[in-house]
């Protein structure tokens, strides 16, 4: 998997950035299209990545899951954002 998270200083900010992207590894294209903008905030900032997954298979899914920190993340501003 690759997560990509655009330039996401603030609203203004948010137009600055990619929108074309192309990823190669060993010299072949393993990805090529356009990119979210990014929202200018970081509420629910794991709705504002762009994922690649290069794979179907839950149990490698439930083990990003589990190690990912984008996730611990967002807990803690939904957590300070309540109070």
């Amino acid at each position: 998997m690759i997560r990509i998270w655009n330039y996401n200083k603030c609203r203004i900010n948010s137009y600055r950035g990619a929108k074309d992207l192309k990823i190669e590894l060993d010299g072949k294209t393993i990805f090529f299209g356009q990119i979210k903008k990014a929202p200018g905030n970081m509420k629910q900032v794991e709705e504002h990545a762009e994922y690649i997954l290069f794979t179907e298979d839950d149990f490698i899914f439930r083990n990003i899951e589990k190690n990912d920190w984008l996730a611990k993340y967002a807990g803690k501003v939904a957590d300070i954002e309540k109070s």
